[in-house]
C-alpha cells in the first residue's frame, strides 16, 4: 500500500517499464509465430515430398518435340513451379504452355 504519490520521474520510468515490457512480450509472440509457421511449411513439404515417392501427385506435361513430364508444385501469378522427379531439381516455367492431369486418391 502506497502512503505517497508517485514522483513525475517515478511515474516516467514506470511508463517506460511498461512500454518495454509489452514490446518484449510483442516480439516473442511474433518470434513464436514465425517459428510455428516455418513448422508448418515443413509439414506441407515434407507431405508433397511423400506424395511424390509414391507417384501420387499432379502431373505437368509441356513440350512439342519432347515431352517431359514433372510434378506440379505450385503457381503463381505468372510463374509455375515443378519437381523434376529424375534430375531432383525445381523447375519453373511460365503458365502457358503445358498441360496439367491431377492425380486423385481413388486412382486414374
Amino acid at each position: 500500500m502506497r502512503t505517497r504519490k508517485a514522483s513525475h520521474i517515478e511515474r516516467k520510468f514506470q511508463k517506460s517499464i511498461k512500454y518495454s515490457l509489452a514490446a518484449v512480450l510483442l516480439s516473442f509472440g511474433f518470434l513464436y509465430q514465425m517459428v510455428s509457421f516455418e513448422n508448418q511449411g515443413k509439414d506441407a513439404a515434407q507431405k508433397t515430398l511423400n506424395s511424390i515417392e509414391k507417384n501420387e501427385f499432379s502431373k505437368v506435361t509441356f513440350g512439342n518435340t519432347k515431352t517431359t513430364t514433372i510434378a506440379h508444385l505450385y503457381c503463381g501469378s505468372r510463374n509455375c513451379a515443378g519437381y523434376d522427379t529424375d534430375s531432383k531439381e525445381i523447375v519453373y516455367f511460365p503458365q502457358n504452355g503445358h498441360r496439367i492431369k491431377r492425380f486423385h486418391a481413388t486412382g486414374m
